[in-house]
């Protein structure tokens, strides 16, 4: 089951022909496979050294047989692979084979002739066992290269994990990275983790999915289907070259974020492959128009023509088929100039609230809006609002109250009635840090007063906001350097630290 479909693989070990080819008729008739049958324990030694430990999930094994008897066999196997279920086949009802047996750690015995039903019911107990170790395994795996690509706490990468990955992929595989909507985006597509080996939501980014995979597809569909159900469809795939070696992923994810973060653009579908270039073309065309753009901005600047300070504006922010950071370096050039020629230096706003936009009509009209704050040299007194009703510090009650829902920059500043990026600016000068950094910090304050008060990380997670239990893992490890139950056993308090908000 460790490296394709899950299907139970059986090893079955019987001296007498006709026998053995009976209870592989039957075992196969189940949907079970047998990888090998054979007369001999010394065949069977010889096909696991050929084939590895983990060819096989079960072994089928007769109790008495000549040179080689089962115990004997059943022993040599558990000190190879441990964790391999052992069904004994037998025609002796005797105690004393069963309590051997047993002493053995097997799992099952069934007595000769073997009746179908028996069988069938011995290989569904097995399966499900089987399954269930596989996934446990993974999901360790998945959680354990997760940890290790984001670089806190114990980063190494399990010998287990190592090993899952290289069965899984004997001959090498991609990372595949696929982003939903905007850097920082509010679309929450991936808060339950898709099926598949090896495939999570990075920490503190719910719109980003990182996988391993066989090979490229042909034609990547990502998001295909997404307009026609009413959904936002950007998305931007990255996939690397080829990769061999586990270690090499951590490295490899650190590239694709940044060719992810500097290809992305809204409203667009965009798959960028790590063994090619990308094209400069768009961007020297953009170099020129922008450069021209931001020359009559200057001069509508310095004779206060409003109309046109707009119409520049909107024509720089709605220019198409450039990357996303390239307009978020061309808005901040335009408010550098807005708040030089107004003197008003001090009101330089913080850019990553444009990263949490996910369609461009979003982030054009919030860019608008902020800009056009400026320029009215009169709208923005030093206070967060000018009628003095709303203050930051009700902002911070409202996020330290209601932590545990789905709270949002966008949200909140509906909420209050204030512009958002206004909202973001000012919290970010206020505080120190950003509005989603601060929740996130409230959240993983208020899970390590939980953790420590006795439940579990699921329980936590739910009671802090978030909905998935491994994603809230991961997060709390990226800030805390240690796992959920690592900090519950006592690993981590020291770090509390870390939270004084």
């Amino acid at each position: 089951m460790t490296g394709g479909a899950m299907k139970l693989r059986i090893i079955i070990v019987e001296d007498e022909t006709l026998i053995r080819k009976g209870i592989r008729k039957k075992t196969e008739n189940l949907g079970a496979e047998v990888v090998f049958d054979t007369d001999s324990g010394y065949r069977l030694f010889e096909y696991i050294k050929e084939n590895g430990q983990e060819c096989f999930d079960v072994l089928l094994v007769d109790i008495c047989m000549p040179v080689m008897n089962g115990l004997d066999v059943i022993a040599g196997v558990k000190k190879l692979k441990n964790n391999v279920r052992v069904v004994v086949l037998s025609g002796y009802s005797n105690f004393d084979y069963a309590r051997q047996a047993i002493r053995l750690g097997v799992s099952e015995y069934l007595l000769k002739p073997i009746e179908q039903d028996a069988l069938r019911s011995v290989i569904q107990r097995l399966e499900a066992d089987v399954r269930k170790n596989y996934m446990d395994r993974m999901n360790r795996a998945a959680d354990n290269l997760a940890f290790h690509i984001m670089g806190r706490g114990d980063t190494s990468l399990e010998e287990d994990t190592v090993k899952l990955i290289r069965d899984i992929f004997p001959s090498g595989f991609f990372v595949r990275m696929y982003l939903k909507g905007n850097w920082r985006g509010r679309y929450k597509c991936f808060e339950e983790e898709k099926d598949g080996k090896f495939c999570f939501v990075y920490a503190d980014r719910p719109n980003l999915l990182v996988s391993l995979i066989q090979e490229i597809p042909a034609d990547d569909t990502a998001g295909a289907g997404d307009e026609a159900n009413g959904r936002m469809g950007t998305h931007t795939v990255f996939y690397s070259g080829k990769i061999t070696d586990p270690e090499a992923i951590a490295d490899c994810v650190k590239r694709g974020k940044r060719v992810l973060k500097e290809s992305l653009i809204l409203d667009e579908n965009i798959v960028i492959f790590e063994s090619e270039r990308q094209s400069e073309g768009e961007l020297k065309k953009w170099d020129e128009y922008f450069g021209n753009r931001y020359l009559l901005l200057g001069e509508s600047l310095k004779e206060g023509e409003a109309e046109k300070i707009r119409h520049h504006i909107k024509r720089i922010l709605t220019y198409h088929h450039v990357p996303q950071t390239i307009l978020e370096k061309a808005y901040l050039k335009i408010i550098w100039k807005i708040c030089e020629e107004r003197g008003n230096m001090q009101n330089f706003p913080d850019e990553e609230w444009l990263q949490e936009y996910d369609t461009k009509e979003e982030f054009i009209d919030a860019a608008m809006e902020a800009a056009l704050q400026l320029l009215d040299a009169g709208e923005e007194k030093g206070g967060f609002q000018e009628n003095g009703r709303i203050s930051l510090d009700q902002v911070i009650d409202y996020i330290e109250k209601n932590y545990d829902q789905d709270i949002t920059l966008v949200g909140t500043a509906e909420r209050f009635y204030i512009n958002r990026s206004h909202l973001a600016r000012i919290f970010k000068a206020k505080t120190g840090t950003t509005f989603n950094n601060y929740l996130t910090e409230v959240r993983i304050k208020n899970a390590c007063r939980l953790l420590k008060e006795g439940l579990t990380s699921t329980e936590t997670a739910e009671q802090v906001g978030y909905d998935n239990s491994r994603y809230f893992c991961r997060v709390f490890c990226k800030v805390m350097g240690c796992t959920p139950a690592g900090y519950k056993g006592g690993e981590g308090y020291e770090d509390d630290k870390r939270l004084e908000i």
